[in-house]
């Protein structure tokens, strides 16, 4: 294939240096809005121009979306794009599939992937049969130890006598608990996706012989965010050769609290010694005051691979400080200017506020609502996680897995059959003593026996996980549609919730989008479809096309782009946060916070704080950011907004976008 001009057009020195790397490691350190995704979809196109086959290409990355958008530019430029281009979760997922057999474990290729809700559920369950109450041992917090234990590739019940002294033993029950209940129910948490696939690929060289010889090129986007499971994932895949091609800011680190290692990025070329440096340097999406903001706040951070951004873009206007009285004072200023805004002839979608922690957006909600002002929360509830669709994946992830108790639970719930509890408790131990997931059991010959009389529910029951188990395995569409037709959930919601319009309308559009897989995935099975929705992120199905104002933390602000953009509550406590000023490392990670937040804006920033915010003690003081002074006063316009009133008045008719209030 000869390389087509486009690969190579509008591309900068440091740009096509990048692209044109051949062989061996390298590292592109990228700017924010340095044009990173182009870089890397330009090079897997001009490896594929130059002879290298698709399928010999692996880059992974951190969202669905990301991803995504690579496949369509390199197709668009040669025509085809790698099918192994995706998240570290989906791609391990796709090699789990083929693998996890053999671990011997009692799962299989069928297995479920649990996401958080249904990991705590589980946990729940195995508090109750160790007859601990929620309160003796937090869900949320075991749920926590085992992901760091595994993010860290650590032995979870050495990690809890390592990390705890009191509880440890408590801890250690419930967790393997777990883990014992995760293999019954041939099903996976987040986490065993990356590590399960580290485990084949260390105690199986054949397999880790025949990816390395399948994948010659291995492409990582934002590398800065992976945490040490990760990088132990790269090493395991490297070839011989070491093309490893690692992008990333180390600028933008901000993920430490996930698990996040910051020294993989600082440290690759102490991996790679023979590594070729690339540096994106130079920003085409902001003006030139956010651009000299940006980068004398971060130069107050000791550890970091140099690295200065500049633009050719207009000077543009001063990052404006905003002094407000209070939390109230800080929505009413905003939907003043973003009132303003959309009287200058911009979009609602042009706008994004973001703040520090998710409870801080109660009065931002509250004043967007009073001034009829249409926005999204992004980050707060993904559409997957919500009880209807749950309710109806549920049906089709125990059809593929029998063994999917936390699914059975769900259906069973929803069927409203008569299997209440001590019931499925009954049936769950007669199951295990069988050797036959629960299922499976239903429809064995001894089902009807157990409960003495066969009545009537049981008899339901079976007639029902019959019906389950006839549903055709595709199309992905006919299958839900019959899911729907016999499990009556539709007529159940109508007659049962007060908000059944809502979830109907989610319903619906569950459906539009499982035609749209069908459409571009052909012939998909179910399981190849629940893989799929149980790795998609709220921010995978963000649509930037809605015409809203955009909330959101300033972590799930990374990766996005606003012409104009507010940043709220910039004070001592939140920014840097209050459990985060201890350490050093801990405020360079909240700078860097600070730093991504500004270089979202393409045209103007404002920032807002508060002199006193109302908390649940009472009435609190605050503080501006200690960050605020290291912005440069040249590209700084401050201002105090005064309110005589600390209850706004209630807007009365319709409001300037149209909505009453």
């Amino acid at each position: 294939m000869t390389i087509s001009s486009d690969i190579l057009r509008d591309l900068t020195d440091a740009q096509l240096a990048a692209v044109t790397h051949r062989q061996g490691p390298m590292l592109v350190v990228a700017g924010a809005g340095s044009g990173k995704t182009r870089v890397v979809t330009r090079r897997i196109a001009y490896l594929i121009a130059e002879g290298t086959r698709p399928d010999q290409i692996l880059a992974m990355t951190f969202t669905n979306k990301a991803a995504n958008e690579m496949k369509e530019r390199i197709a668009t430029l040669v025509g085809t794009a790698p099918r192994n281009v995706g998240t570290f979760h989906s791609c391990c997922a796709r090699f789990l599939r083929q693998d996890i057999e053999r671990l011997k474990d009692g799962r299989n290729r069928h297995y479920t992937i649990y996401d958080s809700s249904d990991q705590l559920t589980l946990l729940k369950s195995c508090l109750k049969d160790l007859n601990l109450s929620n309160n003796e041992c937090s869900p949320n917090e075991v749920a926590q130890l085992i992901s760091r234990a595994k993010t860290q590739r650590q032995d979870i019940v050495e990690y809890i006598h390592n990390e705890y002294s009191y509880g440890a033993d408590m801890y250690e029950k419930v967790a393997i608990a777990y883990e014992n209940r995760l293999r019954r129910q041939n099903a996976v948490d987040f986490d065993d996706l990356l590590l399960l696939t580290a485990k084949i690929l260390s105690e199986f060289p054949i397999v880790r012989e025949m990816y390395q010889a399948r994948f010659k090129y291995l492409l990582i986007d934002e590398y800065q965010d992976t945490n040490h499971l990760q990088y132990e994932l790269i090493k395991l895949l490297c070839c011989q050769e070491h093309n490893v091609h690692a992008t990333g800011d180390p600028d933008q680190s901000i993920y430490s609290w996930r698990g996040a290692d910051y020294n993989n990025i600082m440290n690759f070329t102490s991996d790679f010694p023979d590594a070729k440096i690339v540096r994106l340097e130079q920003n085409y999406r902001s003006t030139q005051c956010i651009i000299h903001a940006a980068n004398e706040l971060i130069h107050q951070n000791t550890f970091r691979l140099e690295k200065d951004l500049f633009t050719e873009n207009e000077v543009g206007s001063p990052i404006r400080l905003i002094s407000v009285p209070d939390e109230e004072s800080e929505a009413l200023w905003l939907c003043h200017r973003i009132s303003e805004l959309c009287a200058e002839g911009h979009a609602l979608r042009d706008m994004a506020v973001f703040y520090r922690t998710n409870a801080q957006s109660r009065s931002l909600e509250d004043g967007f609502i009073r001034m009829g002002i249409p926005y999204q929360v992004i980050g707060n509830l993904r559409f997957y996680d919500r009880k209807e669709i749950k309710d109806l994946l549920a049906f089709l992830r125990l059809k593929c897995n029998p063994a999917d108790l936390v699914s059975l639970q769900r259906v069973v719930a929803c069927l409203n059959c008569g299997v209440g509890p001590k019931n499925l408790a009954t049936l769950v131990a007669a199951a295990a003593k069988h050797a036959l997931p629960v299922f499976d059991f239903i429809c064995h010959d001894d089902f009807a026996a157990l409960f003495g009389k066969n009545p009537a529910w049981a008899q339901r029951f079976c007639q029902w996980s019959r019906a389950l188990r006839a549903l055709p395995d595709q199309p992905v569409d006919q299958a839900i549609n019959a899911v729907l037709e016999h499990s009556g959930l539709m007529q159940s919601i109508v007659a049962k919730d007060d908000n059944a319009g809502d979830r109907i309308d989610n319903i619906h559009e569950l459906l539009a989008q499982v035609k749209s897989f069908v459409a571009n995935h052909g012939d998909c099975s179910l399981v190849d479809y629940l893989q799929e929705v149980s790795l998609i992120s709220d921010l995978d199905v963000y649509d930037s096309n809605a015409d809203h104002v955009s909330l959101m933390t300033l972590h799930c602000a990374k990766g996005l782009e606003f012409p104009f953009v507010f940043i709220t509550g910039v004070e001592e406590g939140y920014i840097p946060h209050q459990h985060s000023v201890a350490t050093a490392n801990g405020i360079e990670e909240e700078r860097r916070l600070f730093y991504v937040g500004l270089t979202r804006a393409k045209a103007e920033v404002t920032v807002l704080f508060a002199r006193e915010r109302f908390v649940w003690t009472g009435a609190d003081q605050r503080q501006p950011s200690r960050f605020l002074a290291e912005l440069p006063e040249e590209v700084v316009q401050q201002q105090i907004f005064k309110r005589r009133n600390r209850q706004p008045k209630r807007r009365r008719g319709p409001s300037y976008f149209g909505y009453s209030s």
